[in-house]
């Protein structure tokens, strides 16, 4: 096979990689499209490994999240043209990690002492996921599009409590070797991918016998959707008419035990409207025994820095959660001083966020809630940080930034991902959709429709107890995948210098 064939090869295999993925769900894609990658591999120099990850990635990206340009253009204030230049370029940015991880594949481990078996079945998927877990950590991070999401609905999601999405990735990875491996190997590398079957289907069995967490008590929640459009939002003479509108949405659910409303659902910041919009609303959750959550944005008096909020009205004292992991060049720019002036040029408004350090957990009438905001909850080893105290997870989003469905089916395919890793409910409520009540098992109990005005009322349970993935995050899996390559790359060492002993 000529070179420019493969590479041809590759980024029709990337591009098909994107429909594995919400809202198309073709879960299976997730193991045809790597193992075609893994099989170009195989004959492939470093160099030219690189190339091909390089080109996989890309169209995995450039098609997966086209939607990026959605929100440059039409809030960024930039022409549709560049829109999906500056996309594009991200896409093929991110598409780096699988080209490092084909380089470094065929550069230390494709020696003659590395069996096909070895390096198909232990050694591909743990870089394969290593390097997916550094996208998803360097610079901020960028987890999308992580392999592991593609099996949110299939038995594979059975190892999230464990080893999280990036164990599911690595389990995903390995189905796609197991396919090339029954292909390029003999009979008894058939009889080892039937063997490596049989012990992923007993550990899923295995699985599927334990609970996690147990429940504790029953809620009625009430998720507001108010569908307010992005581009009408922040403008100052629609406000009364915002929070005129979520007051209607909300009087009939006052009964409710928890009343959530989306993020930035108030464009004015907290310090003014605190004593006026804002105390009336606290009366009415006081008189019923009502927690409230709003997402607003808050000013800190003393420091004057900015902060992506969320108030919880129903006490006498408000209590507050800020955001933490910030939207690189959505609420602020790295590198500003650097940057700065090219996003001048470019014309983009941006705003200055502050990240917090609070922990995003707050305490009332007895629960205890674990926050998130929007694109934080990307994020497993952050979402843990309120558990397992947690009885319950709240995140509150906006996708409206990216129009259409897609984005916001993939995020919600996101959030379903953290609701198994923890075991507890998770209640998204967004301003635009896809707003979703998600069941400790990653299920849809209820869901808004995109683009329209709606409340949902259901009842939850709370849960107590922690999954293995709780205690330890990503640090299990990572390590377990590190340690093995690094005793392997031992032991290749040791059995090199033990030959060279034996022929002098």
């Amino acid at each position: 096979m000529t070179q420019p064939f493969s590479y041809i090869l590759a980024l029709i295999a990337g591009m098909s990689l994107s429909f594995a993925f919400a809202p198309y769900d073709v879960y299976y894609l997730a193991y045809l499209s790597p193992a075609l990658l893994f099989y170009l591999w195989q004959s492939q120099t470093p160099k030219q490994a690189f190339m091909t990850g390089w080109l996989f990635g890309s169209g995995l990206l450039i098609i997966g999240i086209f939607w990026l340009h959605h929100s440059l253009k039409q809030f960024g204030g930039i022409n549709e043209s560049l829109a999906i230049i500056l996309t594009i370029g991200f896409a093929m940015a991110m598409a780096l990690y699988p080209a490092l991880c084909g380089w470094v594949a065929q550069k230390y481990f494709a020696n003659p002492s590395q069996t096909l078996a070895l390096r198909l079945l232990m050694i591909y998927p743990s870089l394969w996921t290593l390097f997916e877990w550094l996208k998803g950590w360097i610079l901020g991070g960028f987890p999308w599009l992580s392999l592991g999401y593609s099996q949110i609905n299939t038995p594979f999601a059975l190892f999230a409590p464990v080893f999280g999405v990036y164990g599911i990735s690595c389990l995903t990875a390995m189905m796609a070797s197991c396919l090339v491996l029954l292909y390029l190997g003999s009979m008894k590398h058939k009889r080892l991918v039937i063997i490596n079957l049989g012990i992923i289907a007993l550990m899923l069995y295995s699985l599927s016998l334990i609970t996690w967490t147990t429940p504790k008590q029953k809620l009625t929640v009430s998720l507001i959707q108010g569908n307010i459009a992005q581009e009408n939002k922040w403008t100052a003479k629609n406000l009364n008419h915002t929070l005129e509108h979520y007051d209607q949405l909300s009087k009939d659910h006052w009964q409710s035990d928890i009343i959530i409303w989306p993020e930035t659902a108030i464009p004015m910041f907290y310090h003014r409207l605190q004593h006026n919009f804002l105390a009336d609303l606290e009366q009415l959750a006081q008189a019923s025994d009502t927690l409230v959550f709003i997402g607003m944005p808050v000013k800190d008096q003393h420091s004057q820095g900015y902060y992506n909020g969320i108030v919880m009205l129903g006490e006498t004292n408000h209590q507050f959660y800020f955001k933490r992991h910030l939207v690189p060049f959505g609420e602020y720019i790295p590198l500003a001083s650097l940057l700065n002036d090219f996003f001048k040029f470019l014309r983009i408004p941006m705003v200055n966020f502050q990240a917090s350090d609070n922990l995003p957990i707050i305490q009332a009438n007895s629960l205890n809630i674990g926050l998130s905001i929007c694109y934080e909850d990307a994020f497993g080893e952050e979402i843990i940080d309120a558990l397992p105290l947690a009885d319950v997870l709240i995140n509150v989003s906006n996708d409206a930034w990216f129009g259409g469905e897609i984005a916001p089916k993939q995020h919600l395919q996101i959030a379903q991902m953290r609701a198994i890793e923890t075991g507890r409910y998770l209640l998204r409520v967004t301003n635009t959709g896809i707003s979703a009540v998600i069941t400790p098992q990653g299920k849809i109990q209820q869901q808004s429709q995109w683009n329209q005005m709606e409340v949902i009322t259901t009842n939850i349970r709370t849960y107590q107890g922690a999954t293995i993935y709780v205690e330890f995050g990503n640090y299990l899996v990572i390590s377990l995948l590190i340690g093995s390559l690094l005793l392997r790359h031992i032991f290749q060492i040791g059995r090199t210098q033990h030959t060279t002993h034996t022929v002098d």
